[in-house]
Order: C-alpha cells, then sequence, then structure tokens
C-alpha cells in the first residue's frame, strides 16, 4: 500500500525541523511537497505555493508513490483529497505536534524570523493555533489510518501523549494532557475511521518518536553551535534559552 504521511501542527511547532529526518529515519518517501519551500524557490505567493503544492500531490497519488507535506490543519480543505487517496489505496498517517500554548508558537515564529525565516502575522498564528487542534481532534486524526500526537515543547525527548497505529486502537501515554486537550478541542461523538488491517511492514508510532527524538537534537545542536537562541516551555511560560543554556 501507498503512504500519505501529512506532518501538522501549529506555526512554529517543529514541522519543518523534523520532517526530513522523520521521513527519511523512519520511513523514507518518495517526495516531500513542502509549500514554503515552493514559495521561496519560486517567487510566488502563499495561495499559489499551496496550488502548486495540491497539484502536485496529485501527480505523485496517480503514480502510486509514498508522500508527504506538511500543514497546520487549520482548515478541512485538505480532508476530501485524502479520502479520495485512501479510496485509492492509500494509508493516511497522521504526526502531529503539539506546542501548550499559542504564545510560544508566537515567539518561535518570532525566533525564526531574527534567523532570516518568514513572518506570520501573529492573529494568523494564534487563529491556525487552536482551528489546527480542533480540526485535528474531529477531522484529521478520525479519519486517519494511524496518527501520533506528540509533545515538542524543545526539551527533548518528546513525548508521545496518545498515538494510534494502523490496525490498532487508540494507547494514551500521558493522561493528563490527554484528557486536558480531548475535553477542550474533541467534540461529542466523533467516530474514528473503521481500521484496516496493517501491512505486514507498517512502521509504528515508535519508529516515529525515535526519529522525531533525533530531529529535535539535532535542531538543538544546530541552534547551539550557530549561537542561536532557542524558545521553550517551562515552568507554564515561553522562555528564551540563550546557546549556553541549551541542553543536547
Amino acid at each position: 500500500m501507498p503512504n500519505l504521511f501529512v506532518i501538522a501542527g501549529p506555526n512554529g511547532a517543529g514541522k519543518s525541523t523534523s520532517a526530513p529526518e522523520l521521513l527519511t529515519g523512519a520511513r523514507r518517501v518518495d517526495e516531500f511537497v513542502n509549500a514554503d519551500v515552493i514559495a521561496s524557490e519560486r517567487g510566488v505567493s502563499d495561495i499559489e505555493a499551496g496550488r502548486i503544492t495540491l497539484r502536485r500531490l496529485a501527480e505523485l497519488a496517480k503514480e502510486g508513490r509514498d508522500m508527504a507535506f506538511e500543514t497546520t490543519l487549520a482548515s478541512q480543505l485538505l480532508l476530501p483529497r485524502i479520502r479520495a487517496m485512501q479510496q485509492t489505496g492509500y494509508l493516511f498517517h497522521l504526526v502531529f505536534f503539539w506546542i501548550p500554548d499559542a504564545d510560544l508558537a508566537v515567539q518561535r515564529v518570532a525566533a525564526r524570523v531574527r534567523s532570516g525565516g518568514h513572518a506570520i502575522p501573529e492573529e494568523v498564528i494564534r487563529r491556525r493555533y487552536e482551528r489546527g487542534l480542533v480540526n485535528f481532534f474531529n477531522a484529521y486524526a478520525p479519519a486517519a489510518d494511524s496518527w501520533i500526537l506528540v509533545d515538542n515543547t524543545g526539551r527533548p525527548p518528546p513525548r508521545r501523549i496518545a498515538w494510534r497505529n494502523v490496525g490498532d486502537r487508540i494507547y494514551v501515554g500521558d493522561n493528563p494532557a490527554w484528557t486536558k486537550l480531548s475535553a477542550r478541542y474533541m467534540k461529542p461523538h466523533v467516530e474514528e475511521q473503521k481500521a484496516r488491517l496493517a501491512p505486514e511492514r507498517a512502521f509504528t508510532s515508535e519508529d516515529l518518536i525515535d526519529a522525531i527524538d533525533r530531529a529535535v537534537r539535532a535542531a538543538l545542536a544546530r541552534h547551539k553551535a550557530l549561537g542561536q537562541s532557542v524558545v521553550v516551555w517551562r515552568d507554564g511560560k515561553v522562555v528564551w534559552l540563550t546557546p549556553e543554556e541549551i541542553e543536547l
């Protein structure tokens, strides 16, 4: 079965940082389609980059190739396309990077801008933060063949809050976080997709979390070597760590 990997989470959650290691260390994919890279390399608007991304995903799907892309899940526009791919035999794997507050997302984007990255308006970051979680719980996770919800606040190793492997039930690794998040964002009577049989060589959440851990540690080491600060969540608040304070 071909595989579709969706790397999701709010702005600043670590999607782009973790994706390369995740998609080579856990399961090699044929292509990672990144709208941000398309916009930067081709000099087009975000809207046009989104259109190009969708066209490329359609081309890869016709060829039955493994693929991945990243998104904030701020809308449900991708869901019909994903469901259509599942109907042709694709397995849909969802990785959601959670951070505990929109303030952390705002500050991480600010840190990225300081390092030459692209800016995003604060109101957009905050809106995407809330909508992404609502859509994760009520639209995308229920439709996924496998999913993992990862706490990526910045201190390795990242924690699995909850997950579901292909053909299996939901497991909870951090009950307080899962209870709080599901109570806030999950609507009543949300139905999970009927589990499909797992292929013989289906990967698991353990494969993914190991790859995410390597990616997070590599990113922290890179920031430390470059003399760049990082933004983490400590004791209920946003904290900027100097390069000297970064622990590997």
